[in-house]
Parts: structure tokens; sequence; C-alpha cells
């Protein structure tokens, strides 16, 4: 239940953190289950590194929930570590339990350079991500890298992804449209969500959900009402 107006971290080269309004990525702070509920994120910034809003990095586990972010970004995107998740950017390591994300609005975060405006989850070993009642409204990227673009990117390592009775609305805008999720792993379910406008139609590598089987794998997908 804690508000965060107008907060900003600029980083710093030598340890690359970010989070805008919580940054918990230093490696004293690794072995810590993180809840971060009933907060609300206005007009918080990164300035160098991913997490306008919130940066982990831990060998636990994370859950956010009944979460508003609003003007909460990290607008420019450097190479020594790219802007995945402009937003919500967090990071597994040596752990296998589940990141979840439930009840979360983003809405109006301004303009970004990082390929993923969204939400970013990164683990080394194999996790899950479970999402419901996901609102996005208006964010979307000015990033060259036209094959990444989407608001969630789900990498191979998440073992599972789910996102349920969700919506991804950019029907507000005129250029620079953005897909929605992009997935890399091989088992997943999305039930229940709205896609407005996601995707550009004038693109062929731009979709509101696209997925990615590069290894042949068996893979488990359900897309659903």
């Amino acid at each position: 239940d804690c508000r965060f107006v107008t907060t900003y971290v600029y980083g710093n080269n030598n340890v690359m953190f970010g989070g805008g309004a919580i940054g918990i990525e230093y490696d004293e702070c690794d072995n810590y289950n993180v809840v971060i509920t009933g907060c609300t994120f206005n007009n918080c910034k990164s300035a160098l590194y991913p997490g306008g809003g919130i940066a982990i990095r831990t060998r636990k586990s994370v859950t956010i929930t009944d979460c508003i972010f609003e003007k909460t970004t990290r607008p420019e995107n450097k190479a020594s570590r790219p802007n995945l998740g402009s937003v919500i950017r967090v990071e597994y390591y040596e752990n296998i339990g589940v990141f979840q994300v439930h009840n979360v609005t983003i809405s109006n975060p301004g303009r970004t350079k990082g390929a993923i405006p969204g939400i970013y989850f990164i683990t080394n070993k194999p996790a899950s991500f479970i999402t419901s009642g996901i609102n996005m409204t208006q964010v979307s990227s000015d990033s060259d890298a036209i094959a990444m673009l989407s608001l969630m990117r789900i990498d191979s390592n998440i073992s599972y992804f789910e996102c349920v009775n969700s919506t991804f609305d950019q029907k507000s805008f005129t250029s620079g449209y953005t897909g929605a999720i992009h997935l890399f792993n091989l088992f997943y379910l999305i039930d229940r969500c709205n896609f407005i406008q996601n995707g550009n139609p004038d693109h062929i590598n731009i979709h509101a959900i696209a997925t990615n089987n590069e290894s042949k794998k068996f893979v488990d997908l359900t897309i659903s009402n």
C-alpha cells in the first residue's frame, strides 16, 4: 500500500541497476521472496537501465499484485544493458520459483526506445510466469529492433506462461504499434484476453501474438476465449 510519485534513478555504469521506484538488484539482497501489493507508481523513471518502476534480481520469488503504473518507464536504451522491461523487469537466477503478476495496470508511460516497453521476466533456469488481470493501455515502443517489439516477451527458459483475463489496448495510437506478447517458450495458456489494435498491419514481424518454436520440440499451446 505504498505510493511512489516522481521518483527517479539515474544509474551507475559499474553496477547498471534500474528501478525508478523499487530497485532490488544488489547481490546482498538476492535471497528474499519479494511481494509488492496495492502500490501506485506515478511518473517514476530510470534513466539508464531497465525497470522504470520496478527492477528486481533474486534467487527466490517475486509477486506483484493490485498495482497501478502511470507515466512510468525507462525512456532510453543503452547497449551495455538493453532496455528490456521498461516498466517492470524481474530476473531470477539459480531458482525455479514462480513469477506472478496479478491485477496490474500500466498506462500512458510515454514513448521508450526499449524493445519491450511493458514487463520482462528473465531466468537462467526454467521457471513459470503467471499473470492475470493485466491492463496495458497506451504502451508502445519506438525501438528499431522491429523483430523484438512486444509489450511482454516470454523467453525459452520460461517453463510455463499463463495470461488470463487481460487487456492490451493501443487503439489511441496512429503509429508505433507494438505486438502484445512474443512467446519463445513451449507451454502456455492465453485465455479471456482482449487485444485491441496490437501489432502493425504494415509489418510482417509485428503481431498481436507471435510464437516461435525454432527448436521444433513438443509444444502445448492454448489460446481460448
